[in-house]
């Protein structure tokens, strides 16, 4: 079973392999579903494909997975390529925690009204659209966020692939000169933490913490775990205040 049959011919007339080969996609997936149970359940086996991404990874899938886990039928994941941890690798933005949000609502009042609910969130955003919304979100994004960091990635690990740093501003720019198309993943740096929602009077007491703790040999990954429970401070104001003062004592002054 494949989302979209001719890619997955082509690999498999690639590799020498002629086995049937049936769509799935999710448009008829729920009048497929019934017949690829009956197979799994005559004790034939079945493999599911996507055309670029991970099945049921916001890929059709996951219904097919829920009834065969229900009837008891064994599912066996197979390693693939994945846009999320694609693009996470090569965005250079923090991907020890990130927030997944899959595909925004389509209709403009509730995209906003998700894009409202995670605006504060600290950590590496990844969501996926599709090229003729993209504008419209990127346009709510800054609206919604402000003018963030962000790492486009188009069409990963295909033959017209696209990797793009810039902001969301500038990337607003560039979608309304180009009419973007193929598959589209977004990663978005988090909220970056306001100093008004801090006591004035940290700063100095933090420089002078970090000071020390240079002194004493710690590397700013040390310093940014021990600060960061210690203090309840966001992760990229310490790294950013440790980088800073490090490089002030580097040279001196």
């Amino acid at each position: 079973m494949a989302e979209d049959t001719r890619r997955t011919r082509n690999l498999l007339s690639h590799l020498g392999v002629k086995k049937p080969l049936e769509s799935f996609h999710q448009h008829n997936q729920e009048q497929k579903i019934p017949l690829m149970l009956e197979w799994l359940s005559a004790g034939k086996k079945l493999a599911l494909a996507t055309d670029a991404g991970t099945p049921a990874v916001s890929d059709p899938g996951a219904k097919l997975i829920r009834a065969a886990l229900e009837l008891g039928i064994k599912v066996i994941p197979i390693p693939g390529p994945s846009a999320i941890t694609t693009a996470l690798s090569v965005s250079g933005f923090p991907s020890d925690r990130f927030l997944f949000l899959g595909f925004l609502p389509a209709r403009p009042a509730a995209r906003k009204k998700m894009l409202e609910q995670y605006r504060d969130f600290p950590e590496t955003v990844v969501l996926f659209e599709a090229p003729h919304r993209v504008r419209k979100t990127v346009a709510d994004l800054e609206e919604i966020w402000g003018d963030r960091k962000v790492c486009l990635c188009r069409e990963l690990t295909k033959l017209h692939e696209q990797i793009e740093f810039t902001d969301l501003a500038g990337l607003r720019r560039q979608l309304e000169q180009t009419e973007p198309r193929g598959e589209i993943t977004l990663v978005i740096a988090g909220k970056e933490s306001d100093s008004s929602t801090h006591p004035q009077n940290l700063e100095p007491d933090l420089e002078e913490l970090i000071a020390a703790m240079i002194a004493e040999g710690k590397t700013i990954k040390q310093i940014i775990s021990e600060l960061e429970s210690a203090t309840n401070l966001p992760k990229n104001l310490i790294y950013k205040k440790a980088l800073e003062i490090k490089k002030r004592l580097d040279r001196g002054t």
